[in-house]
Order: C-alpha cells, then sequence, then structure tokens
C-alpha cells in the first residue's frame, strides 16, 4: 500500500512539472527544453528569479541568467537547478551583502562556482577577490563563469587549492550532485547528495601563509564556507594572528558555532548576527562579524 502511494504521489507531482512546463514554455523561447531538462523542472523557482529581474536565455551552447549586483551586469552559467539557488541566496537575498565602508581585499574560502567571488567583485569598494576551491571540476565552473564577466573579472585571483592548517594532499568523496556542499567532512553535506561520490584528489595549503602572501596593503573582507573546516581554518589564523588585517567576516559554520565565538571576540571582532538553523541534524547558520579597526 505505501509503496502504491509513493508511486501515485510521484506521479502527480510529474504532472505538475508538465504542466507548469506546458504553461510557461511560451516565457522562455530560445532554451530548449530536450537540452536544459534540468531547468524546465524548476520553473517555480526560475518564475520567481524573474521577478527580481533575472533574465534567462541560451548563449553559445551554454544557459546564461543575467542580471545587477552593485549596479553592474552579472551573468551566471547556469549548470544545474542548484545554481538557480544559488543565484536566489547571493543575487536576490544578498546573504554576503557586507557592505565595506572603505576599500577592502576579499579572500573567498570555498569559492563553489565563483558566485560570491563575483557578487563581491562587482562591488566598486573591493579591490582585489582571492578565491579558494578544493575540488578541481568545481573550480573549473566557477572559471568559465568570471569568463563571461570580462568587466570586473579580471579583479578575481582564482585558486585550486582548499586552505588549512597544513600544507596537504588528501582525498575526499565528490558529488556532481550538490557541488557546494562537497568538502573534507562528507557529513556536512550527507543530506543533499544522492549519489555515493568518487574520491578526489585534493590539495590543501597553509591559510596563514597564504594570507601572508596576500598581504596587508588593505584590509580584508573574509568569507569562509567550507563544510565544517572552519574550525581548523579559524584557529590557525587564531594561532599565527593572522586576523590582524581582517575588518569584516562572513562565515558559514556547521556542527554549531563551538570556539568561533571566542576566536572572534578574542582577535577584536564584535559579532553582528548569527543566524541558526538545524538541516538534518546538522547544526548550521550564518555568523557576520567586524571590528572598528584593525589590530
Amino acid at each position: 500500500m505505501i509503496k502504491i502511494l509513493i508511486l501515485l504521489k510521484n506521479l502527480f507531482v510529474s504532472i505538475q512539472v508538465y504542466l507548469r512546463i506546458i504553461a510557461f514554455r511560451g516565457s522562455y523561447k530560445g532554451i530548449p527544453f530536450t537540452r536544459y531538462k534540468y531547468f524546465y523542472k524548476n520553473l517555480l523557482r526560475a518564475n520567481e528569479l524573474r521577478q527580481y529581474g533575472v533574465q534567462f536565455a541560451e548563449e553559445g551552447d551554454k544557459l546564461v541568467a543575467t542580471f545587477k549586483a552593485n549596479n553592474q551586469e552579472v551573468k551566471l552559467i547556469v549548470h544545474s537547478a542548484n545554481d538557480l539557488g544559488l543565484i536566489e541566496l547571493v543575487f536576490v537575498h544578498r546573504n554576503y551583502n557586507f557592505i565595506p565602508s572603505q576599500a577592502v581585499n576579499a579572500i573567498d574560502i570555498g569559492m563553489n562556482i565563483g558566485d560570491t567571488c563575483l557578487f563581491f567583485a562587482s562591488n566598486p569598494l573591493i579591490s582585489k577577490v582571492f578565491g579558494y576551491e578544493l575540488c578541481e571540476p568545481t573550480y573549473n565552473i566557477a572559471v568559465s563563469n568570471f569568463s563571461v564577466n570580462p568587466a570586473f573579472s579580471n579583479k578575481i585571483v582564482p585558486n585550486c587549492y582548499g586552505l588549512g592548517a597544513r600544507n596537504e594532499t588528501i582525498q575526499i568523496p565528490f558529488h556532481n550532485d550538490f557541488l557546494g556542499a562537497n568538502g573534507v567532512f562528507a557529513n556536512a553535506g550527507k543530506h543533499l547528495f544522492k549519489s555515493k561520490g568518487e574520491l578526489l584528489d585534493c590539495q590543501i595549503k597553509n591559510v596563514s601563509e597564504e594570507f601572508q602572501k596576500i598581504g596587508s596593503t588593505l584590509p580584508i573582507l573574509l568569507k569562509v564556507d567550507v563544510e565544517g573546516s572552519e574550525y581548523e581554518i579559524f584557529r590557525e589564523l587564531d594561532r599565527t594572528n593572522s586576523f590582524k588585517m581582517v575588518k569584516y567576516i562572513l562565515l558559514e559554520y556547521h556542527f554549531g558555532h563551538q570556539d568561533l565565538i571566542e576566536i572572534l571576540f578574542r582577535n577584536g571582532f564584535e559579532v553582528n548576527e548569527i543566524f541558526s538553523s538545524k538541516n538534518e541534524n546538522i547544526n548550521l547558520g550564518m555568523i557576520y562579524a567586524s571590528k572598528s579597526s584593525l589590530k
């Protein structure tokens, strides 16, 4: 009986999806259904994004979303339905819109497909954006997104390695179905993964040494979203006093924030906001912090 109910539910959902496709297909002329089925199956989200000025079109052989960020035109190649969610999160809800009061450099640890790098680069007060992505397939997508934004992509310095407490090469399980949840701690994204994943060799470099390489000509806006590795990164930055040039922090934490708040206070930060939620028993959320002067 339960199996029959599940089949009926799936059938009902499929009928809803295809009725939606029939109803709205005329609004997306020039976007072939056979090539972009993942897009048409998520028309509700696409329609919501259109209400915020997001336009979709096929450019060459790619589906591209075009929209405004910081009064500049930004493009993002839509490789999957998950990319629609990133557009909503970063460019519509503006989860990383921490407006600096002066010129800064941005460091994006957990670059993913380059969406936040592009958001930062579109801000005229952000001079350079240094992005770090652990997984090469995801890094390659980010680079392709930078290539369709020539107006300000020259501000972005992408790096195909992660940052941590030491220099090492590791293997992690890599999942194509949800790129942003890949990381050292696979259980951080286990509720999102549909596939088993395949082992991927990844390089990690010492975060303190990377900060020294970037230098301290401008204050730093630091964004961290690394699926649980934030604890190692913060402890290393604290140990080496490398927070001294960081003025703003945008942090997504996983498994609770443990000693992260204590580290921030110890380094002179004021915690402006904390947003918490639980997803499949994973205690995660956002922390926004800043300090009035550099120490």
